[in-house]
């Protein structure tokens, strides 16, 4: 029976789903990415779980999540960034990553195991790519940085990916724990950032 955390992190994939839903009309299109792309997470955990109550192979579900989740959510940084050049940086790194990402299915990483290089790859890119959009938003938002939709997102990202970055690394070591946890802090995070962007347009 998985540990009471799993199902935490499961149900809490929920919570920015039906907050994102109930202030969809106030969210601009970034947040409605995000929402389409936390829509996408569920759907694929739910897959995930069908497909493993059957007893067959689901890994091959987080290689293509893998892809989907650097595309949507390098994107979404890439929107928010001040600099031209930073901004065509990562959407070519988007590119640049799918052309790995397929080339790795065809060398070194089966589906039939979990992706923990490209995964770990992943991660280590969006750490850098969140990192720089938080340092730009901190820079020109000292204020109220905590009303800011951008920070929130940025930092959930910054949270899973640079948290994750080990779990990856190392999965067949099962060092699912922290992964569960991190999961539940950045799906509040996402919260917040729905909601801090209905605080921006009350005020």
């Amino acid at each position: 029976m998985p540990p009471i955390h799993y199902y935490f992190s499961m149900i809490s994939n929920f919570i920015p789903l039906i907050v994102g839903l109930k202030l969809y009309r106030n969210l601009d299109r970034n947040l409605k990415v995000l929402l389409c792309f936390i829509s996408i997470k569920i759907l694929t955990d739910a897959i995930v779980s069908v497909v493993a109550l059957h007893q067959l192979n689901n890994m091959w579900l987080f290689h293509i999540y893998t892809l989907i989740e650097y595309t949507f959510l390098t994107f979404i940084l890439s929107n928010w960034q001040q600099v031209r050049f930073s901004k065509d940086i990562l959407r070519i790194s988007i590119l640049l990553f799918a052309l790995i990402w397929v080339i790795s299915k065809f060398t070194f990483e089966n589906f039939a195991v979990f992706d923990k290089y490209t995964s770990a790859f992943s991660s280590t890119l969006l750490t850098g790519f969140s990192l720089l959009t938080l340092f730009h938003i901190m820079k020109d938002n000292l204020g109220g940085i905590l009303h800011d939709h951008r920070f929130w997102v940025s930092f959930a990202i910054l949270l899973y990916s640079a948290g994750n970055f080990f779990t990856f690394a190392l999965a067949t070591l099962f060092l699912w724990s922290p992964h569960n946890i991190i999961h539940f802090l950045s799906n509040l995070c996402y919260t917040g950032g729905f909601l801090s962007k209905r605080q921006q347009q009350i005020y």
